[in-house]
């Protein structure tokens, strides 16, 4: 599974500027590995292999169609990170979550710079987070 749409809190539901009031699972964390887990009828466990939040900080403007990420902070995302990593642990289905990513450095089209959690200053806020939820 992948989630790396999102643009609110792990424990969100509603409130994705992109989402339109339709409510559709993957703009959210839960719902998403929710329906991976219910499709498999939760005979397997989920396996997240990109989880992560864009940030815009330290980079500039979004391209236009990932303006729904345009308000995430790098400290949404690092304190996103770590609350997914705990519900994650809570549900005892998900066997393994990937971060997305942690040092790439294109920042264009597809701005997989602003889902690195080592940011343009060498900083990363996420690592203390994330250490703290997997302990």
């Amino acid at each position: 599974a992948h989630h790396n749409a999102g643009a609110t809190s792990p424990s969100a539901t509603t409130g994705h500027p992109a989402d339109g009031g339709g409510g559709h699972h993957s703009w959210y964390f839960r719902p998403t590995i929710d329906v991976y887990h219910s499709g498999m009828g939760g005979a397997l466990p989920v396996c997240l292999t990109e989880f992560g939040y864009v940030s815009r900080e330290g980079y500039g403007e979004l391209p236009s169609n990932w303006s729904w990420g345009s308000g995430i902070t790098v400290q949404n995302q690092a304190d996103w990170l770590a609350e997914g990593v705990r519900i994650a642990r809570s549900l005892g289905y998900v066997r393994l979550m990937i971060v997305w990513n942690v040092d790439f450095t294109y920042w264009g089209s597809d701005p997989q710079a602003g889902y690195a959690i080592v940011r343009p200053d060498g900083s990363c806020p996420a690592c203390g987070t994330l250490g703290a939820a997997m302990q």
